[in-house]
């Protein structure tokens, strides 16, 4: 009933802080051409919901089989076809999950980054998630993934059960309160954890920022430092978020955050997402537009 009445809670103050960002932007038109930017991050657990090792392994087998020709029937403004961001846990680094995934990343589908659940049975420490996190990087790393820059490695993060830095009630899938510290020194460049349209999410919502890494304290990234267009990277940790508004799908009333195999998008929901404006402060011409894909 408390995460209940958390999530009610956080749906209806989202409401309230969405509704004078939509009337500005209604009434703010942009006089140069809008690009809009698709950023599909993909939750890739081939395993989920406790799936036989046999249907996980068909299910990377159907990805391997369909993906390019599905992309490859698809291209943009600049006849790029699309490339999906696969975030992979390494608890599904098995029965050569990863390496099949590389391998469509090879052929230019897409690219891997890091998504990790941890503190699952009860809470973490830092010390074992600075260690779990060196060990993600050396091990994907093996196989090509990760790009470098001076020297240090690099990577894009998504958090297990939308539990970023201890933001559950009693360090439920978590337990790290300094966790951005640590994904910072690590050589996490930005975090696509959101939206989770529940109590984790950032009161900040419909932007992209910089959260200060040095508040150790619980979900301290609820807010932070607007990026900003020819500034270049700033203190803190990206926050890379996706829409969070209403809209109705199908009779209902949805904040429209995620996709899934059983909830395609439609029209509607797109021109939401798109109308949400998130951008670079300084840069309205390039909307993001960041849904949360949960394979």
């Amino acid at each position: 009933m408390r995460d209940i009445a958390g999530t009610v809670g956080f749906l209806l103050s989202a409401l309230t802080r969405w509704f004078p960002g939509h009337v500005m932007n209604s009434l703010r038109p942009t006089s140069r051409p809008t690009h809009i930017l698709f950023c599909l991050v993909d939750h890739y657990e081939p395993g989920t919901e406790h799936a036989e090792v046999t249907l996980e392994r068909e299910r990377v087998s159907k990805l391997l089989a369909l993906y390019p020709s599905l992309a490859d029937a698809h291209a943009d403004a600049s006849g790029r076809q699309p490339r999906r961001t696969w975030f992979f846990p390494p608890h599904y680094h098995r029965y050569g999950n990863l390496r099949e995934l590389v391998s469509l990343c090879q052929r230019g589908y897409g690219e891997i980054e890091l998504h990790l659940h941890h503190g699952k049975t009860k809470p973490d420490t830092p010390e074992n998630l600075r260690a779990t996190l060196e060990l993600c990087l050396r091990d994907y790393s093996r196989f090509g993934i990760f790009g470098s820059e001076n020297g240090r490695k690099r990577y894009g993060f998504i958090h297990g059960n939308w539990a970023l830095n201890n933001s559950l009630p009693e360090g439920r899938f978590c337990g790290v309160n300094n966790e951005l510290s640590i994904l910072r020194e690590t050589g996490c460049y930005a975090d696509f954890t959101f939206p989770s349209c529940n109590r984790s999410n950032p009161r900040q919502i419909n932007s992209i920022y910089y959260a200060d890494t040095n508040l150790h304290r619980p979900k301290s990234y609820s807010s932070g430092v607007l990026a900003r267009a020819g500034i270049g990277s700033q203190a803190g940790l990206l926050m890379v978020q996706g829409p969070v508004r209403p809209v109705w799908v199908d009779g209902r009333l949805t904040f429209g955050d995620s996709l899934s195999n059983s909830r395609p998008p439609t029209k509607k929901l797109m021109d939401a997402w798109i109308n949400t404006s998130i951008h670079i402060h300084g840069r309205r011409d390039w909307i993001i537009v960041k849904p949360a894909f949960r394979s």
